[in-house]
């Protein structure tokens, strides 16, 4: 769900170029995509002047090493699970937290990891050590009282695990499209002993010398381990849907597929066969089991469904798997396991502790709340605080000490932000329109900030109702969107008032100020590619905003930034079939030392799809998939790639403070990076960093 949500954000963005109708977008995009297509723009005059065509872009130089070092993370949406001695393992983000669960009270977050090398996707936890995917590598750690602490070097895996799972001395994962075996005859120094290609391995189960696993389309394989140095299928049973997760107990695989429940008899693991099913429309992802039941969650709370239940499934009633009790339950499932009694599972960024005790009324023993970790959002740094709006709040992290960031508060929830702007005391924070959920479902939100520890939403303004990005200059915050842009005073927080407006021929997307003017982007799709035009307004007078010039490219702009006399654009060109043709991203340089009118400077290929930028001195930031890379534009007419920084995830928001990078990664939360040796120092700039 909000995977779904927080996605829409770029979706939205390209739907403004789209003429505002919301159009196919990945959420989490792994390669270039091509574009879905534009509505056709309605036909209008010629203008007086003739659009300049932009030069074409130099050819992608090759990317030199990184040059930003990592140095603290905060928040992350915990996904994997593990159960052992007491203690849950959670894996959420680039760390592995560990929550006391030994009580009947609540579970107590007691420990974290340092950060590690990826995104923790599996968690297998044995008596002593705790098994973890981490990125592409298998890692092993030790709690040490409360104390994770890694232990020795990690493995290389083929892809990032997903699924562990131990069985004496050895330990199973999937991982790249593979069954792979270690030995941990030394329990911290696995050695992978065999692998066997298994395509669409999602989930595993295994028992004594046999391997079950869940993959995808090809339902259920069984893996014959007797030899782990050749694992070899013996059985397999196809499912209806494809198979995503698994759970085993007393002689039979449980299944979660996207049709539901099946349940299949593997006494005789060479050949399985459906011993029951219990049908769902919406799917399941993932199942447990122990004894006579099974567990999984489903259904959804999305455009009328009907909520979102954790469910208990009787596996031995006589008329095939039978519910017995439901919890409702919110949020998106990320892990599910059984220890005793009692469920756990992460959903919504939390876990959730269920006593099993009487199945027929399943109940929540206990919650580790953590809603204020921002899984992702939009970002703004002012001084030693960095500000995520996410869709639960305004999140304010101290981040005076870059390595260590610490929450010092959230505020109340209200709606999807597109984007965020400080000034001073304050935030306005622009919200995503549609979100019937929000408590201000359009518009914006003012914030006041003077007790970071407690931001406090004090204004709201619905006009205008459709808006994507904002900026603050003193007592002004400057709105794009429906009109291209709307000036709106904040003297008075708590009542907020628009003051002036400019319309122009389309809606605008992004918005960024320079002295005493704001420059406004916009655009659609045509039917034969894109076309944009960058607006320089004179905000002098906020009552009477005026368009004093501007540039017409035959590209989508998807976001812009100023620099002193400059301006850096990322464009976006599809050519050919919009099903099969090619789209390109650059980095455009703009002149704007006459702002009537203003010029094209240099063009840099951009590899993959890139949407967002932060600017600092002659230093440009983009944001491109999972990467970040640092621009050097001192020479304007000939920009130049100088540094790429590979992040655990979708880069979604960058901001710049001297020497510094902020970023929020889907479900990694809030990065903090430094610009490392051999990088020019960046100067601080007067400017507010980019959302």
């Amino acid at each position: 769900m909000k995977r779904t949500r927080l996605a829409l954000l770029t979706c939205w963005m390209i739907a403004f170029l789209a003429g505002g109708e919301l159009v196919a977008c990945a959420p989490a995009p792994q390669a270039t995509p091509a574009a879905a297509p534009l509505p056709v723009a309605t036909p209008r005059p010629a203008t007086a002047t003739p659009a300049p065509v932009p030069p074409t872009a130099t050819s992608t130089p090759p990317a030199p090493a990184a040059t930003l070092e990592l140095l603290g993370q905060y928040g992350g949406t915990p996904r994997a699970v593990a159960v052992a001695g007491g203690y849950a393992y959670l894996g959420a983000g680039l760390r592995l937290l560990v929550a006391d669960v030994a009580g009947a009270g609540a579970p107590r977050l007691v420990g974290q990891s340092a950060i590690l090398p990826g995104v923790v996707s599996a968690v297998a936890a044995g008596e002593r050590y705790i098994y973890v995917g981490a990125g592409s590598q298998l890692l092993v750690l030790e709690l040490q009282g409360e104390a994770l602490v890694q232990r020795g070097e990690g493995v290389a895996l083929p892809g990032p695990a997903s699924a562990l799972a131990l069985a004496g001395r050895h330990a199973c994962a999937t991982a790249g499209a593979s069954l792979l075996v270690f030995d941990l005859a030394e329990p911290a120094a696995p050695r992978q002993v065999g692998a066997l290609p298994i395509p669409g391995a999602m989930d595993l189960a295994v028992a004594g010398r046999w391997a079950y696993v869940a993959a995808g389309a090809a339902g259920l394989r069984t893996i014959d381990l007797a030899d782990p140095s050749v694992p070899r299928e013996a059985g397999s049973f196809v499912t209806e849907a494809p198979a995503t997760g698994i759970a085993l107990v007393e002689g039979r695989v449980c299944l979660a597929t996207g049709r539901g429940l099946y349940v299949v008899d593997v006494r005789d693991p060479t050949q399985p066969r459906p011993s029951g099913a219990y049908t769902i429309d919406s799917g399941i992802e993932r199942v447990a089991a122990a004894g006579r039941y099974a567990c999984f969650k489903w259904g959804s709370s999305c455009c009328g469904g009907p909520g979102e239940f954790f469910q208990v499934v009787d596996l031995a009633a006589p008329e095939g798997p039978q519910p017995v009790g439901q919890l409702e339950l919110q949020g998106r499932l990320g892990s599910l396991t059984i220890a005793g009694d009692r469920a756990y599972l992460t959903a919504g960024g939390q876990l959730h502790v269920i006593d099993l005790r009487d199945p027929t009324s399943p109940r929540l023993a206990g919650l580790l709340a953590r809603p204020e970790a921002p899984i992702s959002g939009v970002l703004a740094v002012a001084g030693p605080i960095a500000y995520v709006a996410v869709d639960q709040s305004l999140s304010a992290v101290d981040v005076a000490d870059p390595a260590h960031p610490r929450l010092l508060g959230a505020g109340e929830k209200v709606g999807i932000p597109s984007a965020l702007a400080i000034a001073g005391s304050y935030a306005c924070v622009t919200l995503l329109a549609g979100d019937a959920l929000a408590v201000a479902p359009d518009g914006a939100a003012v914030y006041d900030l003077a007790d970071p520890a407690h931001p406090r939403m004090v204004g709201r303004l619905s006009e205008p109702a459709l808006v994507s990005d904002v900026a603050m200059a003193g007592p002004h915050a400057h709105l794009a969107g429906r009109p291209a842009l709307t000036v709106v005073d904040l003297a008075d927080p708590a009542h907020p008032r628009a003051v002036g407006h400019v319309a122009a021929k389309y809606d605008a997307s992004r918005v960024a100020l320079g002295e005493g003017l704001a420059y406004v982007a916009g655009g659609v799709g045509t039917a034969t590619g894109q076309e944009s035009t960058l607006w320089a307004i004179d905000i002098t007078d906020p009552a009477q905003p005026r368009i004093v010039g501007q540039l017409e490219l035959p590209v989508a702009i998807l976001d812009l930034v100023t620099a002193g006399r400059h301006a850096a654009l990322v464009t976006m060109e599809h050519r050919g079939d919009w099903s099969t043709g090619t789209t390109t991203y650059a980095l455009q340089m703009v002149d704007l030392a006459d702002p009537t009118r203003p010029r094209l400077g240099g063009t840099l290929s951009l590899p993959g799809q890139a949407l967002r930028l932060a600017a600092e001195g002659t230093r440009v930031f983009v944001a491109a998939g999972e990467r970040v890379l640092a621009v050097e534009a001192g020479d304007p007419a000939s920009p130049q790639l100088a540094g790429v920084y590979a992040a655990p995830g979708r880069v979604d928001t960058l901001a710049v403070a001297g020497d510094y990078v902020y970023a929020t990664v889907w479900d990694v939360g809030l990065l903090v990076a430094r610009l490392g040796q051999g990088a020019p120092t960046v100067p601080p700039s007067p400017t507010q960093p980019r959302p």
